[in-house]
């Protein structure tokens, strides 16, 4: 339902956090990790950046998010488009925090308490009842694909390459 509503969510703020969450989920990436991104750009299948700012790295991690995803469509082109008509993303950061209604952007930079309130309403938005989009939080992005991976039972080494983690960590 994310990857819909970043084309039919009824503001320009909600479209472009609901590219910000299929992003989270589809490059397995932490909020901070997307915020503090750059050099974002399409490829011909995937969504690329470089977050210059990754936790317990001292140096600037390139991440990759699929553009079909999983309703097949070019959820991140849209995105790339939305996030062009808001103006985004600025020199550096991502996204921008939203008005109290979730209608218009702000003029300061998001943080995770804005984040989780657009996530909360696109989650309920897209029809999921207001507790169960309580028990979320931005993390829970991050696991969907290394949740999947384990259910497929992928070898560690191929879940530590897709978490982005360090060996035995």
């Amino acid at each position: 339902d994310m990857e819909v509503l970043v084309r039919q969510a009824p503001t320009l703020p909600l479209r472009c956090y609901a590219g910000a969450f299929c992003c989270l989920a589809h490059g397995v990436l932490r909020w901070a990790d997307l915020l503090f991104s750059w050099k974002i750009h399409l490829t011909i299948d995937a969504l690329v950046g470089v977050c210059w700012k990754m936790k317990k790295k001292k140096c600037q991690a390139p991440w990759a998010a699929i553009r079909a995803g999983f309703t097949h469509t070019d959820w991140a082109g849209h995105w790339v488009a939305e996030l062009d008509e808001a103006f985004l993303p600025a020199d550096d950061y991502v996204l921008r925090a939203v008005s109290r209604h979730g209608c218009r952007f702000t003029s300061r930079m998001a943080c995770s308490n804005d984040a989780m309130a657009m996530m909360r309403s696109l989650l309920i938005l897209g029809g999921m009842e207001a507790g169960g989009a309580l028990q979320f939080t931005l993390h829970s992005w991050r696991h969907l694909l290394l949740t999947t991976a384990r259910q497929l039972r992928l070898s560690d080494s191929e879940q530590v390459e897709i978490g982005h983690w360090a060996t035995g960590s």
